[in-house]
């Protein structure tokens, strides 16, 4: 073994033991340690129940990856505290049949160290350079009536460290969202299981991934029209037997300003979280702040972009129209829709378009059709609900008829469903009694 041989080993000693100096654990793969998703670092890291974009679900749980209506893009950098830097790059959307995916990106540089030989000769090399990718699906599903979400995420790691040594490791997670609305409206809960793979292996010694399960609480209220609250908080069980717990706060005002804070338990520094957000048209901004005791603070900041038509905030001359309830939105919509199928005077199937859902403790429980009494729908009269591709998934009971709309009550319906579902109304054809 030459001297320059030794001298890179020793340096690569150096590297690893000031990785495992900023994080607790003994495991490798510094990217599967540390959360970069920026709104989350402003809470405190306590995101396990809270709905995110992909760099969330990466971090999190996949599973809620859940509030998608649009394509988004965003990119996230900050340095840490010894002059290295993370930067990551996600992009999610809506698949067909109630799939949501996320794809991220995700590179570490520790910097450049300078390397000195037994003979006096000085080099600058590239300390550690981690690279990972990580793809990632979840679907919400309807269980004994209850809306739970499932995720799942395949990730895979290529490290290398002083120019020398390199490894490559293959890892997952799987995660669990539950919204509890029979209990109480917007409290949802978070299971995941965090980095289950393969051992992470630079020369001769293997390590394992920092494997750990992670288990949430959050919720939300309204106190004002334009305000919305939400309390999240987080357990975490690692390999080391190490408990940590996280608790935040996000305070958002008019849809367009948010105040975050955040305290995360069982760490040396670095405890006390602070973040901003601010959205505008189809651009969303993050920065987060934590408050590290003896070495400066960490800065983290994160741009995001949904790819969906722009919303005009532009202000007209036009006096503004006093806003209009809900009957008379309804009465609108019919008047410029057209009734898909007009029941024939032999007809016994009717179909109709869902102008609205209606829940009760968070479940569908009643829907607005656009057929009324004019189309020979009457009190009492049955019929299916389908999803988009016609398959029934619920009955339905007219419950009161108006001349151009009806109220149906949805039974057995044991899924959420979204606008893409139509219904059948079964009439009496000829000869039958009504």
């Amino acid at each position: 073994m030459n001297k320059k041989t030794v001298m890179t080993m020793l340096g690569a000693i150096f590297i690893i033991s000031s990785v495992y100096a900023q994080d607790s654990t003994t495991c490798s793969g510094l990217l599967l340690k540390n959360q970069i998703n920026v709104r989350a670092a402003g809470m405190g890291n306590a995101q396990a129940a809270v709905l995110g974009e992909g760099s969330a679900a990466y971090d999190y749980n996949p599973a809620a990856l859940l509030d998608i209506k649009h394509p988004r893009v965003a990119a996230t950098y900050y340095s840490g505290l010894a002059e290295d830097a993370f930067g990551s790059i996600s992009y999610d959307m809506r698949l067909r049949d109630g799939w949501n995916m996320m794809s991220h990106f995700l590179y570490y540089d520790a910097g450049v160290m300078e390397l000195v030989t037994y003979d006096g000769d000085i080099s600058n090399i590239n300390a550690q350079r981690d690279m990972l990718l990580s793809l990632g699906a979840a679907k919400r599903f309807g269980i004994m009536g209850q809306v739970v979400a499932f995720g799942v995420s395949a990730k895979m790691l290529y490290s290398t460290l002083v120019e020398e040594y390199s490894a490559f490791a293959l890892a997952g997670d799987l995660g669990v969202y539950y919204e509890i609305k029979p209990l109480a409206e917007n409290l949802n809960v978070g299971l995941a299981l965090k980095n289950i793979g393969t051992p992470i292996q630079y020369d001769t010694t293997a390590d394992p991934l920092p494997a750990y399960g992670l288990a949430g609480l959050s919720y939300a209220f309204d106190p004002d029209p334009v305000v919305n609250i939400r309390f999240a908080g987080d357990v975490q069980y690692d390999l080391e037997e190490k408990w940590n717990g996280n608790v935040g706060l996000e305070v958002f005002i008019a849809d367009m300003v948010a105040v975050r804070g955040g305290y995360k338990l069982g760490v040396d520094m670095g405890g006390i979280t602070a973040g901003l957000g601010v959205v505008w048209q189809n651009f969303s901004l993050n920065y987060a702040l934590n408050f590290v005791e003896v070495l400066n603070s960490a800065h983290r900041v994160s741009l995001g972009y949904v790819l969906a038509p722009i919303k005009s905030t532009g202000k007209s001359d036009k006096p503004a129209e006093p806003e209009k309830s809900q009957a008379d939105l309804l009465e609108e919509m019919v008047a410029d829709m057209q009734v898909t199928a007009k029941p024939e005077k032999d007809a016994t199937r009717v179909q109709a378009q869902v102008l609205e859902v209606r829940r009760k403790g968070g479940l569908v429980n009643q829907i607005v059709l656009n057929i009324g009494r004019n189309h020979g729908i009457k009190k009492g009269y049955s019929g299916s609900l389908l999803d988009a591709k016609g398959a029934p998934i619920a009955g339905i009971i007219i419950e009161m008829v108006d001349p151009n709309i009806s109220l149906a009550e949805v039974q057995g319906l044991s899924m959420d469903i979204d606008d893409k579902v139509w219904a059948i109304v079964e009439t009496p054809g000829k000869g039958k009694e009504e």
